[in-house]
């Protein structure tokens, strides 16, 4: 999103705030609705919703398109300005979170496995399968040719992917499954051979405990990137919810645990 928009934007979510406050403080201190802020309100919450692309607008946006101050007559014994006042005591503090753009909703989760397999040290739980595939490779008592051409294949495989994508990595992972179903019993059979299989066996379950925990780091940051957490706290603050259904996800604070 171009950045002279993105300060229009925020300028416009402002005055909506800002007239929000204004309202709310007349109707709770006057139990009076200020006709001429709400017009206000309106008309930059209709800007800011014409400013933003639609994957962008929170649901208490698009519901302000529900209200007119042509309907606003009465005071709030009138049904319309009654709704109107409740709708805006009830979304007060998700008006006030920012709105996310376009590039800010977007998420590479390229980048995010990127340090999530850093996290995890997966390259060099890697390295050390490489080197035992070595070992195996270079003791050279493997009468198969297809054995001896596909640990071949698994260690460049390994080489390649060592820094690549989950989705490169699950390949590697998946090849080497096969290799270790399909030749384990061949290669232990080499007394030579069978300690360095077995290790490779070892280190090859480390990897696969990595990767897992590489996909949760991959999915929990996903969800704190892509969800607003200020919002979703109080969503479950407010209606008293379990946080179990998002635990591991959403981290609350203490005195937001007491609470729920």
């Amino acid at each position: 999103m171009d950045s002279v928009l993105k300060d229009v934007i925020d300028d416009v979510h402002q005055h909506v705030v800002e007239t929000s406050h204004k309202i709310v403080r007349v109707l709770v201190a006057e139990q009076y609705l200020d006709t001429k802020a709400a017009g206000e309100f309106l008309l930059f919450s209709n800007q800011l919703f014409r400013l933003t692309p639609a994957s962008a607008h929170p649901l208490w946006l698009t519901q302000t398109l529900d209200f007119s101050t042509e309907n606003f007559i009465g005071g709030l014994k009138s049904a319309e300005v009654a709704d109107f006042a409740l709708f805006l005591l009830s979304n007060i503090h998700k008006i006030e979170s920012p709105i996310l753009s376009t590039d800010e909703l977007r998420y590479d989760f390229d980048h995010a496995f990127d340090e999530a397999r850093e996290a995890v040290d997966l390259s060099s739980t890697f390295e050390k399968l490489i080197e035992r595939l070595e070992e195996i490779i270079a003791a050279d008592v493997i009468d198969s040719r297809v054995v001896q051409q596909t640990l071949e294949r698994l260690k460049a495989l390994l080489k390649r992917n060592k820094h690549g994508s989950l989705t490169s990595i699950l390949v590697s992972l998946h090849y080497g499954r096969f290799a270790i179903k399909a030749f384990e019993g061949v290669l232990s059979a080499n007394k030579h051979l069978k300690p360095v299989v077995t290790a490779f066996k070892e280190e090859f379950s480390i990897a696969e405990e990595k990767v897992r925990d590489a996909e949760a780091r991959l999915k929990k940051a996903a969800v704190e990137r892509l969800t607003n957490e200020d919002r979703l706290r109080r969503f479950f603050v407010e209606n008293r919810l379990d946080s179990s259904t998002v635990q591991g996800y959403l981290t609350l604070r203490d005195d937001d645990q007491e609470v729920i």
